[in-house]
Protein backbone atom coordinates (compact mmCIF):
# COMPACT_ATOMS: atom_id res chain seq x y z
CA UNK A 1 0.00 0.00 0.00
CA UNK A 2 1.14 3.88 -0.75
CA UNK A 3 2.72 6.00 2.11
CA UNK A 4 0.09 8.77 2.79
CA UNK A 5 1.38 11.89 2.97
CA UNK A 6 -0.48 15.17 3.33
CA UNK A 7 1.01 17.50 0.82
CA UNK A 8 0.71 21.39 2.45
CA UNK A 9 3.18 23.11 0.18
CA UNK A 10 0.89 24.41 -2.64
CA UNK A 11 -2.51 22.88 -3.10
CA UNK A 12 -3.74 20.33 -0.38
CA UNK A 13 -3.71 16.93 -0.89
CA UNK A 14 -3.49 13.57 0.26
CA UNK A 15 -1.32 11.84 -1.49
CA UNK A 16 -1.54 7.80 -1.36
CA UNK A 17 -4.68 7.47 -0.63
CA UNK A 18 -7.45 5.12 -2.74
CA UNK A 19 -9.90 6.50 -2.37
CA UNK A 20 -11.13 10.53 -2.80
CA UNK A 21 -11.68 12.79 -0.16
CA UNK A 22 -14.30 15.73 0.09
CA UNK A 23 -12.84 18.98 1.07
CA UNK A 24 -14.34 18.82 4.49
CA UNK A 25 -13.01 15.17 4.88
CA UNK A 26 -9.59 16.78 3.80
CA UNK A 27 -9.63 19.99 5.78
CA UNK A 28 -10.48 17.14 8.89
CA UNK A 29 -7.41 14.83 8.15
CA UNK A 30 -4.86 18.16 7.25
CA UNK A 31 -6.77 19.48 11.02
CA UNK A 32 -5.64 16.58 12.90
CA UNK A 33 -2.22 16.01 11.19
CA UNK A 34 -1.47 19.52 11.91
CA UNK A 35 -2.66 19.99 14.84
CA UNK A 36 -3.60 17.11 16.77
CA UNK A 37 -4.84 15.33 18.88
CA UNK A 38 -7.93 16.91 18.58
CA UNK A 39 -11.21 16.54 20.96
CA UNK A 40 -15.14 17.07 19.30
CA UNK A 41 -15.23 20.48 20.22
CA UNK A 42 -12.38 22.10 18.45
CA UNK A 43 -13.25 19.78 15.44
CA UNK A 44 -16.67 21.76 15.43
CA UNK A 45 -15.04 24.62 15.60
CA UNK A 46 -12.30 24.46 13.09
CA UNK A 47 -14.81 22.82 10.39
CA UNK A 48 -18.29 24.22 11.12
CA UNK A 49 -17.41 27.53 12.28
CA UNK A 50 -18.25 26.54 15.66
CA UNK A 51 -21.95 26.09 14.64
CA UNK A 52 -24.32 23.69 16.69
CA UNK A 53 -23.60 20.16 14.96
CA UNK A 54 -25.41 17.23 16.02
CA UNK A 55 -22.88 14.28 17.63
CA UNK A 56 -24.36 11.93 14.44
CA UNK A 57 -22.81 14.97 11.75
CA UNK A 58 -19.56 14.80 13.47
CA UNK A 59 -19.71 11.10 13.90
CA UNK A 60 -20.71 10.36 10.20
CA UNK A 61 -17.29 12.80 9.23
CA UNK A 62 -15.41 10.69 11.64
CA UNK A 63 -16.24 7.32 10.39
CA UNK A 64 -16.25 8.36 6.73
CA UNK A 65 -12.51 9.33 7.20
CA UNK A 66 -12.17 6.13 9.08
CA UNK A 67 -13.26 4.05 6.55
CA UNK A 68 -11.16 5.70 3.73
CA UNK A 69 -7.83 5.90 5.86
CA UNK A 70 -8.95 2.87 8.27
CA UNK A 71 -8.10 2.17 11.60
CA UNK A 72 -4.58 2.15 11.67
CA UNK A 73 -4.46 5.52 10.78
CA UNK A 74 -7.42 7.08 12.37
CA UNK A 75 -7.94 4.94 15.54
CA UNK A 76 -11.15 5.03 18.23
CA UNK A 77 -10.06 7.68 20.87
CA UNK A 78 -9.32 6.50 24.32
CA UNK A 79 -8.93 9.88 25.54
CA UNK A 80 -11.95 11.73 23.76
CA UNK A 81 -9.36 13.39 21.09
CA UNK A 82 -8.70 11.98 17.61
CA UNK A 83 -5.65 11.77 16.29
CA UNK A 84 -3.92 10.88 12.82
CA UNK A 85 -1.34 8.11 12.87
CA UNK A 86 1.14 7.12 10.33
CA UNK A 87 0.53 10.33 8.34
CA UNK A 88 3.25 12.91 7.97
CA UNK A 89 3.42 16.18 5.65
CA UNK A 90 5.51 17.40 2.80
CA UNK A 91 7.07 20.06 5.43
CA UNK A 92 8.20 17.28 7.59
CA UNK A 93 10.35 15.79 4.40
CA UNK A 94 11.54 19.64 4.30
CA UNK A 95 13.05 19.56 7.24
CA UNK A 96 14.57 16.54 7.34
CA UNK A 97 16.44 17.49 4.39
CA UNK A 98 17.09 20.66 5.31
CA UNK A 99 18.53 19.24 8.55
CA UNK A 100 20.55 16.62 6.87
CA UNK A 101 22.31 18.74 4.07
CA UNK A 102 23.12 21.55 7.25
CA UNK A 103 24.93 18.08 8.99
CA UNK A 104 27.87 18.04 7.09
CA UNK A 105 29.55 15.37 8.90
CA UNK A 106 30.68 13.08 5.98
CA UNK A 107 31.85 10.71 8.40
CA UNK A 108 28.57 9.42 9.29
CA UNK A 109 26.09 7.55 7.37
CA UNK A 110 24.00 9.38 4.79
CA UNK A 111 20.26 9.05 6.39
CA UNK A 112 17.73 8.15 4.22
CA UNK A 113 14.58 10.17 3.18
CA UNK A 114 11.07 9.68 5.06
CA UNK A 115 9.94 9.50 1.21
CA UNK A 116 11.67 6.96 -0.49
CA UNK A 117 14.73 5.87 1.40
CA UNK A 118 17.22 7.89 -1.18
CA UNK A 119 20.32 9.24 0.76
CA UNK A 120 19.73 13.16 1.64
CA UNK A 121 23.29 13.88 2.76
CA UNK A 122 25.13 12.20 -0.17
CA UNK A 123 28.22 14.66 -0.81
CA UNK A 124 29.31 13.86 -4.43
CA UNK A 125 28.58 16.46 -7.18
CA UNK A 126 25.55 14.14 -8.42
CA UNK A 127 23.81 13.37 -5.48
CA UNK A 128 23.92 16.97 -4.64
CA UNK A 129 22.50 17.95 -7.92
CA UNK A 130 19.45 15.26 -7.25
CA UNK A 131 19.05 16.23 -3.74
CA UNK A 132 18.68 19.65 -5.21
CA UNK A 133 16.12 18.82 -7.94
CA UNK A 134 13.91 16.34 -5.48
CA UNK A 135 13.62 19.17 -3.03
CA UNK A 136 12.52 21.57 -5.44
CA UNK A 137 10.08 19.12 -6.57
CA UNK A 138 8.54 19.15 -3.33
CA UNK A 139 7.98 22.92 -3.28
CA UNK A 140 4.79 22.93 -5.90
CA UNK A 141 3.52 26.29 -4.18
CA UNK A 142 2.85 28.70 -0.79
CA UNK A 143 2.06 26.65 2.11
CA UNK A 144 -1.71 25.99 2.24
CA UNK A 145 -2.22 27.50 -1.13
CA UNK A 146 -6.06 27.34 -3.14
CA UNK A 147 -7.81 26.84 0.07
CA UNK A 148 -11.47 27.60 -0.80
CA UNK A 149 -14.62 26.96 0.90
CA UNK A 150 -15.52 27.32 4.91
CA UNK A 151 -14.27 24.23 5.85
CA UNK A 152 -10.30 25.96 5.97
CA UNK A 153 -11.05 28.68 7.90
CA UNK A 154 -9.01 27.22 10.81
CA UNK A 155 -6.11 27.43 8.93
CA UNK A 156 -6.28 31.28 8.73
CA UNK A 157 -6.52 31.28 13.03
CA UNK A 158 -3.07 29.26 12.93
CA UNK A 159 -0.51 31.54 11.17
CA UNK A 160 2.00 29.73 12.84
CA UNK A 161 1.54 26.72 10.40
CA UNK A 162 2.37 28.72 7.20
CA UNK A 163 5.06 30.36 9.08
CA UNK A 164 6.82 27.00 10.39
CA UNK A 165 6.44 25.30 6.53
CA UNK A 166 7.82 28.48 5.07
CA UNK A 167 10.75 28.55 7.86
CA UNK A 168 11.10 25.01 6.95
CA UNK A 169 11.24 25.88 3.07
CA UNK A 170 13.88 28.46 3.77
CA UNK A 171 16.18 26.62 6.13
CA UNK A 172 16.27 23.30 3.74
CA UNK A 173 16.92 25.28 0.56
CA UNK A 174 20.24 27.72 2.29
CA UNK A 175 21.40 24.71 4.11
CA UNK A 176 20.96 22.41 0.33
CA UNK A 177 22.51 25.67 -1.64
CA UNK A 178 25.33 26.28 0.31
CA UNK A 179 26.58 22.71 -0.23
CA UNK A 180 25.53 23.01 -4.01
CA UNK A 181 28.11 26.63 -4.24
CA UNK A 182 30.53 24.73 -1.87
CA UNK A 183 30.52 22.41 -4.27
CA UNK A 184 30.87 24.56 -7.42
CA UNK A 185 27.41 23.94 -8.88
CA UNK A 186 25.61 27.12 -9.21
CA UNK A 187 23.21 25.79 -11.77
CA UNK A 188 20.95 23.04 -9.75
CA UNK A 189 20.91 25.79 -6.98
CA UNK A 190 19.29 28.33 -9.18
CA UNK A 191 16.56 25.88 -9.96
CA UNK A 192 16.50 25.23 -6.32
CA UNK A 193 16.15 28.69 -5.18
CA UNK A 194 13.70 29.75 -8.04
CA UNK A 195 11.23 26.74 -6.54
CA UNK A 196 12.04 28.01 -3.30
CA UNK A 197 10.92 31.53 -4.15
CA UNK A 198 7.69 30.63 -5.58
CA UNK A 199 6.58 28.77 -2.52
CA UNK A 200 8.13 31.87 -0.32
CA UNK A 201 7.82 34.61 -2.04
CA UNK A 202 8.45 36.84 0.71
CA UNK A 203 10.86 35.75 2.25
CA UNK A 204 13.85 38.35 1.33
CA UNK A 205 17.03 35.84 1.88
CA UNK A 206 15.47 33.81 -0.49
CA UNK A 207 15.55 36.66 -3.04
CA UNK A 208 18.87 37.92 -2.46
CA UNK A 209 20.40 34.04 -2.43
CA UNK A 210 18.46 33.67 -6.39
CA UNK A 211 20.76 37.36 -7.19
CA UNK A 212 23.63 36.24 -6.02
CA UNK A 213 23.79 32.96 -7.73
CA UNK A 214 22.62 34.47 -11.07
CA UNK A 215 26.09 36.82 -10.49
CA UNK A 216 27.93 33.65 -9.76
CA UNK A 217 26.79 32.46 -12.28
CA UNK A 218 27.69 35.11 -15.00
CA UNK A 219 24.44 36.12 -15.28
CA UNK A 220 24.02 39.89 -14.17
CA UNK A 221 20.82 40.26 -16.36
CA UNK A 222 18.96 37.82 -14.58
CA UNK A 223 19.78 39.24 -11.25
CA UNK A 224 18.70 42.66 -12.30
CA UNK A 225 15.35 40.60 -13.57
CA UNK A 226 14.92 39.01 -10.01
CA UNK A 227 15.79 42.72 -8.22
CA UNK A 228 13.28 44.26 -10.39
CA UNK A 229 10.30 41.57 -9.63
CA UNK A 230 11.03 41.86 -6.29
CA UNK A 231 10.76 45.23 -6.00
CA UNK A 232 7.56 46.04 -7.80
CA UNK A 233 5.79 42.69 -6.19
CA UNK A 234 6.28 44.99 -2.72
CA UNK A 235 5.55 48.01 -4.27
CA UNK A 236 2.43 46.23 -5.61
CA UNK A 237 1.69 45.22 -2.07
CA UNK A 238 1.77 48.96 -0.78
CA UNK A 239 4.19 47.34 2.27
CA UNK A 240 6.74 50.85 1.73
CA UNK A 241 9.97 50.19 0.59
CA UNK A 242 11.39 46.67 -0.38
CA UNK A 243 14.16 45.18 2.00
CA UNK A 244 17.17 46.34 0.58
CA UNK A 245 19.14 42.93 0.36
CA UNK A 246 18.84 41.67 -3.34
CA UNK A 247 19.78 45.26 -4.17
CA UNK A 248 22.61 45.57 -2.25
CA UNK A 249 23.42 42.10 -3.65
CA UNK A 250 23.37 43.10 -6.94
CA UNK A 251 25.13 46.42 -6.37
CA UNK A 252 27.66 44.09 -4.46
CA UNK A 253 28.41 41.83 -7.30
CA UNK A 254 27.89 38.98 -5.10
CA UNK A 255 25.27 37.54 -2.63
CA UNK A 256 25.01 39.43 0.70
CA UNK A 257 27.07 38.27 3.57
CA UNK A 258 23.56 37.27 5.09
CA UNK A 259 23.51 35.22 2.09
CA UNK A 260 24.17 30.83 1.88
CA UNK A 261 26.04 31.72 -1.45
CA UNK A 262 28.78 33.55 0.66
CA UNK A 263 28.28 31.67 3.71
CA UNK A 264 30.18 28.35 4.74
CA UNK A 265 28.59 25.76 7.22
CA UNK A 266 30.72 24.35 9.95
CA UNK A 267 31.99 20.48 9.18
Amino acid sequence: MPRLLLRVLGRVELSGQQRPLTAQQLSFVALLVTSGPVGRSAIVDALWDGRRISDRRVANLIGDVRSVLGRTHLPEPTDGRYRILGIGTDVDRVRAIGAAAAHRDRDRPDRPSAEDERPVGAGGPVELAELADHLAGMLRGVPFGDLVGRHWTWVDDRPALVFEAEEAVVEATRAVTARLVDAGQPTPAVRLVQAAVACCPDAVELTTDLVGLHLLAGRPRAARLVVEAWEGRIARLGCGPAPDGPRLALRGGQASSGSAVTTRLPR
